[in-house]
């Protein structure tokens, strides 16, 4: 008889000892079920109550993954957001924080191009989190640049087009090279600097290297202004004027250069000479 008490009293503290261990992985505050009083015990009501949430949290997860695979474009940014964050976040529900970051920064994409630092002002987004969340951008881009390889880009908006993905989540001034074959297709894109476009005064010789190795016969250089307009500078025009003339004379055909500001972009090429074309027709008139 004993030995029977012995081993009910056992798996009576195994069971218990079990849910203790299930309800820990919760990650849930133990001084709220014991509602702050330290000489309380743990109740098997709190207990139930635990691993009910867990259960009900559990299939939350697992309809928002069945609906993101039966119907993924009628997602909204949030949900979308919010199934991401199950990778970075296991126990705890990722629906409130999405919807915070989704308020703070606008969009999905205004989350994703958001700063480490800025994404960990938001609460419950630590470390982990927000670096989880600048290597999904990173990776997009990766992906986006290697598909782009063989493209035709034989327009203004083609270009303008691939380069507002280009500079996406940019932001600090940089400076782009692209090589275009004899069809316009693109040879590969190459990052000159991170800086100001008239650095690029001095990247003559390396643009032109670059340019012959990859046996373009166009090119393209394209920089970002970062937060205000995408308008040329009066140094915007001048670095595009020397480097056109330092490569003509090598043979080298500098096309067009872009300036990118979110989605839109200048052609300073194209914008110069509109604006000789506009005073031309005012001389004329």
């Amino acid at each position: 008889m004993k030995f029977v008490n012995k081993k009910r009293a056992f798996q009576n503290f195994f069971s218990f000892f079990a849910k203790f261990c299930a309800l820990l992985s919760l990650n849930i505050d133990k001084k709220s079920l014991l509602g702050y009083n330290k000489n309380v015990n743990l109740t098997k009501g709190a207990l139930k109550m635990a691993l009910d949430d867990k259960l009900l949290h559990e299939k939350h997860r697992e309809r928002m993954r069945q609906k993101y695979i039966a119907a993924k474009e009628t997602l909204s940014d949030h949900e979308i957001l919010e199934i991401l964050l199950y990778h970075v976040i296991p126990r705890k529900n990722t629906n409130p924080i999405a919807h915070r970051l989704c308020r703070r920064f606008g969009s999905l994409r205004g989350v994703l191009e958001a700063e480490l630092s800025e994404l960990m002002q938001v609460e419950d987004v630590g470390e982990a989190t927000a670096f989880f969340l600048k290597q999904i951008l990173y990776l997009w881009r990766r992906c986006e640049h290697k598909q782009a390889s063989g493209i035709l880009l034989d327009s203004i908006s083609k270009i303008g087009d691939y380069l507002t993905v280009l500079f996406g989540g940019e932001k600090n001034e940089a400076v782009y090279l692209l090589m275009l074959g004899q069809r316009a297709e693109l040879l590969a894109c190459r990052k000159l600097l991170d800086g100001s476009i008239t650095a690029c005064e001095s990247c003559a010789r390396k643009i032109a290297e670059i340019a012959l190795s990859y046996g373009a016969h166009r090119i393209i250089l394209a920089h970002n202004h970062p937060g205000v307009s995408a308008e040329p500078s009066d140094s915007d025009v001048s670095v595009t004027r020397y480097l056109r003339r330092v490569l003509a004379g090598i043979d080298l055909d500098l096309e067009e250069h872009f300036i990118v500001s979110g989605n839109t972009y200048c052609p300073i090429v194209r914008y110069l000479e509109n604006e000789i074309s506009g005073k031309s027709s005012e001389a004329n008139t």
